[in-house]
């Protein structure tokens, strides 16, 4: 008796292993080791961000208030500020998104080609603020 139960027992976790698909997982966090680092470090970006959002955010309306000047500049025409998306792209090791005119749709497209990385930074962000 103990035979035919033993072998219900094996035949019941083979199943419910292959079910599961655990080497295949475990395939998939050693390929994804990198986006792991990725998140991690902005995470820590973000934590970091949040900290000193907390901290200082008076310098920081400051600093945002100086770059909307130079924008308002530039689009009167009197700087031309130049970003290099490609070189950007390669520094920070992240996939570019698709150029467009708009900002914002470049932001989004650049969150929906690196979800994993913008919710690291996000939650980073957030305890950043929340320890600060």
């Amino acid at each position: 008796m103990d035979n035919g139960s033993q072998q219900v027992s094996s035949s019941m976790f083979d199943t419910i292993k292959d079910s599961l698909k655990v080497d295949d997982a475990i395939a998939k966090v050693k390929d994804s080791k990198e986006l792991l680092l990725w998140a991690a470090i902005y995470g820590g970006i973000g934590f970091i961000s949040g900290f000193f959002f907390r901290q200082y955010n008076r310098y920081l309306i400051a600093l945002l208030l100086f770059i909307g000047v130079l924008v308002g500049l530039q689009y009167m025409g009197v700087l031309t500020i130049v970003v290099n998306q490609e070189k950007l792209s390669s520094f920070f090791g992240v996939q570019s998104a698709v150029a467009n005119d708009q900002f914002f749709m470049i932001f989004f497209e650049w969150i929906k080609a690196n979800v994993f990385i913008a919710i690291a930074f996000a939650i980073g962000f957030l305890l950043g603020i929340r320890v600060g």
